[in-house]
């Protein structure tokens, strides 16, 4: 008996329902601010759905989703922080974020410097956040329009955990190195701060 493929459609709904129903990816923003969150993680769970159809592999799409949520949360994340002034934390999203994304996008992650988060510490406090969310995704994810050309996240088992990115060729400043103990749960969930 030949064994069905998942319909990509299918994926795609059930991708896109987990990231509409989910409010921690955007409880720290209005409705026009998560506009952008929302359409990019929209357009990420779409094309994992294609590739995972294309491959006939749920678990890989799952995997794959469930990094594009926590990239989501983590932006989410940096507008509470920002909020509540707490420079450092911002800082340790900011490189969460940089994990994040080379584990999403891979050889398409964008290479974020310590001068471009430099930038941004500096001058995060003068933006909205709707401002906040586009930066943050222009700094940890490839355009939509190259990844609607291939370079989105490539939907794979997941991989042993690589190392967070240097930010570019640069030395790392000692408040943005990674955390000594895994922020995740034992069910691959992030712990809630």
């Amino acid at each position: 008996m030949p064994v069905e493929l998942p319909q990509s459609n299918d994926l795609e709904q059930k991708a896109a329902e987990s990231i509409l129903g989910d409010a921690s990816l955007r409880d720290e923003l209005t409705d026009d601010e998560a506009q952008p969150l929302i359409d990019w993680g929209l357009t990420q769970v779409a094309q994992i759905a294609r590739r995972a159809a294309l491959m006939a592999s749920t678990e890989a799409m799952e995997a794959a989703l469930d990094d594009v949520r926590r990239l989501m949360k983590r932006v989410n994340r940096v507008v509470r922080h920002r909020a509540l002034g707490d420079a450092e934390a911002v800082r340790s999203d900011l490189e969460r974020l940089g994990a994040l994304s080379a584990r999403l996008f891979g050889d398409a992650a964008p290479r974020t410097t310590l001068s471009q988060v430099d930038a941004f510490m500096a001058e995060q406090g003068n933006l909205s956040n709707a401002q906040v969310v586009k930066r943050l995704l222009g700094m940890f994810a490839p355009p939509l329009s190259l990844a609607s050309q291939g370079a989105g996240p490539e939907v794979q088992p997941p991989a042993a955990p690589q190392t967070p990115p240097q930010f570019g060729a640069l030395p790392m400043n000692p408040q943005l190195t990674a955390p000594k103990s895994p922020d995740l749960l034992s069910n691959g969930e992030e712990k809630e701060e």
